[in-house]
């Protein structure tokens, strides 16, 4: 029994060994790598410290050139968008930057189904956070994944489970992405959406009806803490809407309640709302301004981002005039405060005598 006892020791000691030194090396490059959908660009992110954070899924990954935004703004920019993700991952990315810095401004790209239950999908897509583990907002969202993830995060080797290959690759090819250049955002340049508008027209659809599928409240309450967490900091949020080609035709059946608890959470916590689709501009009934029905092809996320930037501008110099209105109104009454004070104190000492000369 106690050979048994023995070799069982040994053996845990001997995994506990190989997992914190393979573990403990990948924290090590990782740590390095600042391109690539499995956290690179997040390292990349808190490196530089952008002025400007982008938030959202693939259509800001590819809508939204920061370049263009920065030259408009005069502030430094960056697209934090990953594909696929959701508020879950955007509330984790924005405490993970938080930690080491407090931007100006964020804007969160709207998202159809962004408040919607989709079976854990996003959850299961929060494994690119778990290198960030440690900070307590990323916690606090891949604790939602399962019951087992704190037993799971024991092991160091468990965060890169299925990041080993991309990590070798950015490690080898630290380039090899190109986003660095770009500031996060990656263009498209092919399309596809004459096969697809062709491919819906014979009835051969890949529209989604959310119509039905309910809002998950932990969405919703997610979404309230990416926006407050931002405003208890000083900073501006905006959420904004980019084009779609032909929503009401091709795109997804729409879920109203979503659609509106999204915007009474929007306006209860005064987030301004900068709407650029094909209804507001004619450029976007263009299809050539497209990749597919909901990503714009480069020469489209070039004119979209100029239009973005001026809407932006006008929105930043009113939060500037409002700034400074406060500023005023609160030296206003600093300034009005000790002149109260001291006439108060003049009018006590003007009575002093009378006081005295009482029997």
């Amino acid at each position: 029994m106690k050979k048994i006892i023995l070799k069982l020791t040994i053996f845990f000691f001997i995994i506990s060994l190989i997992d914190y030194t393979v573990g403990s090396t990948f924290d090590r490059l990782f740590s390095r790598i600042e391109e690539g959908h499995f956290g690179g660009r997040i390292n990349f992110a808190k490196k530089i410290k952008a002025d400007i954070l982008i938030f959202g899924n693939s259509k800001t990954l590819h809508n939204y050139v920061p370049d263009i935004i920065s030259k408009k703004t005069g502030m430094t920019v960056f697209n934090v968008g990953m594909d696929g993700q959701s508020i879950f991952f955007h509330y984790g990315v924005e405490q993970i930057l938080f930690s080491e810095y407090t931007p100006k401004v964020i804007v969160l790209d709207y998202n159809t189904s962004e408040l919607l239950d989709d079976g854990g999908t996003s959850l299961s897509r929060l494994s690119v956070l778990l290198p960030f583990h440690k900070n307590p907002g990323v916690r606090e969202v891949i604790m939602k994944r399962s019951i087992y993830e704190p037993l799971k995060l024991i092991s160091k080797i468990y965060p890169y489970n299925s990041n080993v290959f991309p990590i070798l690759k950015f490690t080898l090819f630290p380039d090899n992405e190109g986003s660095k250049k770009t500031m996060g955002y990656l263009p498209l340049h092919r399309s596809s959406i004459v096969q697809l508008i062709e491919r819906e027209e014979k009835g051969i659809t890949a529209k989604k009806d959310l119509s039905k599928k309910p809002i998950d409240p932990a969405k919703a309450a997610t979404f309230k803490k990416f926006i407050k967490s931002a405003q208890e900091k000083g900073v501006l949020v905006i959420v904004a809407e980019s084009p779609f080609w032909h929503m009401d035709l091709y795109g997804d059946k729409l879920n109203k309640n979503m659609t509106e608890l999204y915007k009474k959470i929007r306006e209860e916590n005064s987030v301004p709302f900068i709407s650029i689709t094909q209804d507001s501009s004619e450029k976007f009934k263009d299809k050539n301004m497209f990749t597919d029905f909901i990503h714009l092809k480069h020469e489209g996320a070039l004119i979209f981002s100029e239009m973005f930037s001026e809407e932006l501008v006008k929105i930043l110099r009113l939060e500037t005039a409002k700034k400074k209105i406060n500023f005023q109104i609160k030296q206003f009454e600093t300034i009005k405060a000790p002149t109260q004070s001291k006439t108060s104190m003049e009018s006590r000492a003007y009575a002093a005598p009378s006081s005295l000369a009482r029997p």
